[in-house]
């Protein structure tokens, strides 16, 4: 055991769900990202396009969906959820490839309150996930894809992010944590941590053993949603 304090940012109702409800929402994100992620990703294909630098013409690579896509963001002032959602589309990327600091699902920990903060700020959609989930349903507000057409499980998992991101419903938070078992902590890549940064309270960690969040120890933060 040891008596550093850590701090875990979420949404209370995530909490509040039993184990089985709590896997089962995480369920519905991966499907939808998962059916989502088919549509957005030929969007990502490199297309080499002609410009004219200082009087020269360059060709350079672009992806499909800035030429396609990127200005009607822009002209109808959502800038941010199309940053939102190239974000997202990229991270979703890196997971399928295995990379280590995309993959989700896990209890992450902080001994930094102002980071516990952003994360709590950026659950409103039920963690990284649900984030995820829901960036990628918000673009589609200007990209209609035509062969959208999702099974009823899917469709089913569709409509709880939708219902779990609705804005008046988030509740963030962080909880304080105390005599943790720094055996159980892992760096956000899975790897075996370096003692001298948890003392020094910098990054975050996963944690491998069993935690019982209490919002008891919680602090509720105002409900306005953060551009994340």
């Amino acid at each position: 055991m040891n008596t550093f304090t850590f701090y875990h940012g979420t949404d209370a109702r995530m909490v509040r769900m039993s184990e089985k409800e709590r896997l089962q929402y995480l369920n519905s994100c991966n499907l939808t990202i998962d059916y989502l992620f088919e549509l957005y990703e030929p969007l990502l294909e490199e297309v080499t396009i002609e410009t004219q630098v200082n009087g020269m013409t360059c060709y350079v690579p672009n992806y499909k969906i800035d030429i396609e896509y990127k200005q009607l963001f822009f002209e109808n002032n959502k800038e941010i959820v199309y940053r939102n959602l190239i974000e997202k589309i990229f991270m979703i990327k890196e997971r399928n490839r295995g990379n280590q600091s995309y993959q989700y699902g896990y209890l992450f920990l902080t001994r930094d309150p102002s980071s516990a903060i952003d994360y709590a700020r950026r659950s409103f959609a039920g963690g990284e996930l649900g984030l995820i989930a829901y960036r990628l349903l918000e673009g589609m507000e200007f990209i209609n894809f035509p062969e959208f057409s999702p099974s009823k499980e899917v469709q089913k998992a569709i409509e709880e992010v939708k219902e779990f991101g609705k804005e008046g419903l988030e509740e963030p938070v962080i909880i304080t944590l105390d005599n943790l078992d720094i055996g159980q902590l892992l760096t956000e890549d899975g790897e075996q941590i370096n003692m001298t940064f948890v003392k020094m309270g910098v990054g975050s960690y996963r944690y491998n053993g069993k935690i019982v969040l209490d919002l008891n120890k919680a602090e509720f933060l105002p409900t306005a949603k953060n551009q994340f």
